[in-house]
């Protein structure tokens, strides 16, 4: 008889054990569920305020001209593109949309072509693939590089002239660099209407500029960067939190 009660306590007590170990760790999926949850809430108002940014830039039905780099950067513009263009105010602003694209990426197109082809609400919208030099080449030499650099801002310099985009979205490659200084200087010798650079810094860039941010920093008209740390090193950009 107590051999009985002895093993309907043990029994009781793995029961309780066990009964409290599955409410614990119900109560850690759903606190991790909610921090989710919160987190893409936060990410999404985040992305809304930069696509209220580009809007302020956008009085008029537009050109868009973007520049993708490879790899990351071009993974972060286009989740870029896809919130500022889903939004139906600006979508209805934007009548064609420039990417850049340097020689040797072969993926980066495919990848905006994409994201154009599957969304039914961006097909009214004038898609443009063009294909530029890079400046410089990793492990490229610096002689050479004097050469593909003048090669490649020559080629900006025609592109530029030749869509007179509306809005230059760009965020960090190297090869943005001659396209916002055309701009810069078309604008200012009257020869294009009006149009706005944004740069956006890489999230990648916590402590510190990238070169290409470094170039452009003080000449462009909004230059965003993703970690509040940068602010009170460089007072001229703007903070909307993780964008990415």
């Amino acid at each position: 008889m107590e051999m009985n009660i002895v093993l309907c306590l043990i029994l009781c007590s793995v029961l309780s054990v066990i009964l409290s170990l599955t409410i614990c760790l119900l109560q850690y999926s759903l606190q991790i569920r909610n921090r989710r949850r919160n987190l893409l809430t936060k990410r999404q108002d985040q992305l809304h305020k930069l696509v209220s940014s580009v809007r302020d830039d956008s009085k008029s039905p537009s050109v868009i001209m973007v520049v993708l780099g490879s790899g990351g950067h071009t993974a972060e513009m286009l989740q870029y593109m896809n919130e500022i263009l889903v939004d139906s105010q600006m979508r209805s602003k934007v009548t064609h949309v420039v990417y850049i694209v340097a020689k040797s990426d072969t993926h980066s197109s495919e990848k905006a072509l994409h994201l154009h082809a599957s969304l039914d609400c961006l097909k009214s919208i004038q898609v443009s693939i063009e294909v530029v030099p890079r400046a410089r080449e990793v492990g490229q030499s610096w002689i050479t590089s004097v050469f593909t650099t003048s090669l490649a801002a020559f080629s900006s310099f025609l592109l530029v002239l030749n869509y007179r985009p509306h809005i230059l979205l760009c965020n960090g490659p190297g090869t943005c660099v001659p396209f916002i200084a055309s701009v810069v200087v078309l604008c200012a010798c009257g020869r294009m209407p009006r149009c706005s650079t944004i740069y956006i810094e890489s999230v990648a860039r916590v402590h510190s500029l990238s070169l290409s941010a470094l170039l452009v920093y003080t000449i462009v008209d909004r230059f965003l960067v993703q970690w509040i740390d940068l602010i009170d090193r460089y007072p001229l950009s703007e903070y909307y939190g993780r964008l990415s």
